[in-house]
């Protein structure tokens, strides 16, 4: 009788002690919702989409792109283009080369904060701007 008493009266696991409660999770999960929209994991578990730039005739398709990101989040691009040249990430000094049927693609980390232009060369058009920011 003793025990069926215990049984009843000890604290409820769904209800832990504020003494011995772990701490509440603060990160989504990548299944989870806000306002009808997903979010997404940390920045250090994202596996982003690359921002896509089409170049033709030298210039990017629809304008130069705005990147915006916060340090330590990994940046993705793949530029396509109608013709060779090189494509440059400035600051980060990443080169790539790009041509008809062979796209330049680019993951790196935004471990530097800052403005930093993408451009195409040999004619020095830039592309994008990337915004790191802290």
């Amino acid at each position: 009788m003793a025990v069926g008493g215990f049984l009843l009266l000890r604290p409820s696991d769904d209800e832990p002690s504020s003494a011995t409660a772990p701490a509440a999770a603060t990160t989504p999960t990548p299944s989870a919702t806000t306002t009808g929209t997903t979010t997404s994991p940390t920045a250090s578990t994202a596996v982003p989409r690359p921002t896509l730039i089409r170049l033709e005739g030298g210039s990017p398709v629809g304008g130069k792109k705005e990147i915006e990101v916060t340090k330590g989040d990994t940046i993705r691009l793949t530029v396509t283009s109608d013709a060779p040249g090189e494509i440059h990430v400035h600051g980060f000094d990443i080169e790539r080369e790009a041509a008809a049927g062979t796209p330049a693609r680019f993951r790196f980390t935004a471990d530097i904060e800052g403005r930093f232009g993408v451009e195409s060369h040999p004619d020095d058009t830039q592309i994008a701007e990337i915004t790191v920011n802290p």
